[in-house]
């Protein structure tokens, strides 16, 4: 991939999120995208469109749902060859790079720590969105304590107010 191509492309990435940026950084695309073209015998110029798309597609410029159209319009090939190239560029490349997002995600996040106190301290907090943040104070509820502080009403009293 020519070197001008490669510094615009890191530009656009730095305007990523950071999970995605680690993973079309650290991801080898080109070298996929490379095969691909060699399996279709894409000479450099082609090869470096289809690169390009691929790159446009990757920082949200293009949208996947174009891309075989605009590899048969940009490359100058036929639509079906197109489209295998396409599929093949789907599995390989923004499948997996969609995947290693997704993990990329998770793994900041702390879905596996989920407690049931985080309910009692949203629920405490009056709503409050920022009792889920590791890095503020939580909110202790003596769960005993305060079970025995709610009062429990009569339904039946409720439901004299309803008129049918």
């Amino acid at each position: 991939m020519n070197e001008n191509i490669k510094e615009y492309i890191k530009e656009y990435v730095l305007e990523l999120p950071p999970e995605m940026q680690e993973v079309v950084n650290s991801f080898e695309w080109v070298s996929i995208s490379d095969k691909i073209g060699e399996k279709v015998n894409l000479n450099k110029s082609e090869l470096l469109d289809l690169q390009i798309e691929i790159a446009l597609v990757l920082v949200n410029m293009a949208e996947i749902s174009d891309f075989a159209r605009n590899v048969e319009n940009n490359i100058g090939m036929s639509k079906k060859t197109a489209e295998q190239m396409a599929n093949e560029v789907l599995e390989k490349i923004f499948k997996e790079v969609s995947t290693r997002v997704v993990k990329n995600i998770k793994s900041g996040t702390n879905e596996n720590k989920v407690t049931w106190g985080q309910n009692i301290n949203f629920i405490m907090s009056g709503g409050n969105y920022f009792t889920f943040l590791d890095k503020l104070p939580k909110v202790e509820v003596n769960t005993t304590e305060t079970l025995k502080k709610i009062e429990v009403k009569n339904v039946t009293d409720l439901k004299d107010k309803f008129t049918i």
